[in-house]
């Protein structure tokens, strides 16, 4: 694989997300008024999960 130059809106938001993912799993379930404490990292960490399949099928098809 060849390496890519550094992307800076990609890596921002990447620790936005995860910074937000970090904060509501941390935080008391009162300060963000949710019903369930899980709800919100998980549809995070569900999107994260489904663009970084989404890149390395696009990776793999750039190396065919």
């Amino acid at each position: 694989m060849k390496q890519h130059p550094f992307d800076p809106v990609s890596a921002f938001f990447g620790v936005i997300i995860g910074g937000s993912a970090l904060a509501v799993t941390l935080a008391d379930e009162r300060v963000f008024d949710i019903s369930s404490r899980w709800v919100w990292p998980a549809v995070i960490i569900i999107a994260g999960a489904l663009l970084l399949g989404s890149a390395l099928a696009k990776a793999s098809r750039d190396e065919d």
